[in-house]
C-alpha cells in the first residue's frame, strides 16, 4: 500500500495546489509540507486530521491503511486501486 508521502503527494497533485497554498490553508510552512512529502518528517495527528479533512478523505486512507475512504454522506468511496 502506499505510503502517507505518497498519499500526500497524490492528493494535493489530484487538486491541482501547490505545496505553498496547501501548506497555507492548513496553517503549516511549505517546508512543513515538503519534508512530509519526502517522508523525512511525520505529521502529529491534529496535522493529519487537517489534511484529511482538506483533501475530503479519511485518516486512514491518507496515511495507507485503506484504499478507500468514506464521504461525507457516510458512503464508501473508492480512491485507489486495491492490491489482492
Amino acid at each position: 500500500m502506499p505510503s502517507f508521502p505518497d498519499r500526500l503527494k497524490e492528493l494535493r497533485r489530484q487538486k491541482l495546489i501547490s505545496q505553498k497554498l496547501l501548506a497555507e490553508t492548513i496553517g503549516l510552512s511549505e517546508r512543513g509540507i515538503q519534508n512530509y512529502e519526502r517522508g523525512t518528517n511525520k505529521p502529529t495527528s491534529d496535522i493529519l486530521v487537517k489534511l484529511a479533512d482538506f483533501f475530503g478523505v479519511t485518516v486512514d486512507y491518507l496515511v495507507g491503511r485503506t484504499n478507500y475512504s468514506v464521504d461525507s454522506d457516510g458512503r464508501i468511496a473508492v480512491k485507489a486501486p486495491v492490491d489482492y
